[in-house]
């Protein structure tokens, strides 16, 4: 039998600025429980400072203090990210429970066929 699984699901917040490249995308994926975030990292250098800093990266420098840019959500949104937190929560629940439930199976098996192997002798 051929399990189907959930497509993966995409959303997609926006900051109250309005601004495309603050978008925030979190993918779920619901056959794991994954939840990942992708972030836009915005460059606002010319292109020749950009291409020192890459000079630089490929040399092994990099910036003590990384590269961020700022996503503030939306009051709206927040409903929305929280349900989107939830759902990832309980489906790893799940996976966790169905993981210690086929341990203890397993456990079971093992243990019932080495107690009957020790009667024998």
């Amino acid at each position: 039998m051929v399990k189907k699984f959930k497509p993966t699901e995409f959303h997609y917040f926006t900051c109250m600025c309005g601004d495309a490249e603050h978008t925030l995308r979190f993918v779920y994926v619901p056959e794991y429980g994954d939840l990942n975030t992708e972030v836009y990292l915005r460059q606002y250098r010319r292109w020749y400072k950009r291409l020192w800093l890459a000079i630089k990266y490929v040399f092994g420098y990099q910036s003590k203090y990384g590269a961020f840019d700022c996503t503030m959500l939306q009051r709206e949104e927040y409903d929305k990210l929280r349900d989107l937190l939830n759902r990832s929560e309980k489906r790893l629940q799940e996976i966790d429970d169905e993981l210690k439930k086929n341990m203890e199976k397993i456990r079971q098996d093992l243990c019932g066929s080495t107690e009957g192997s020790d009667k024998r002798l």
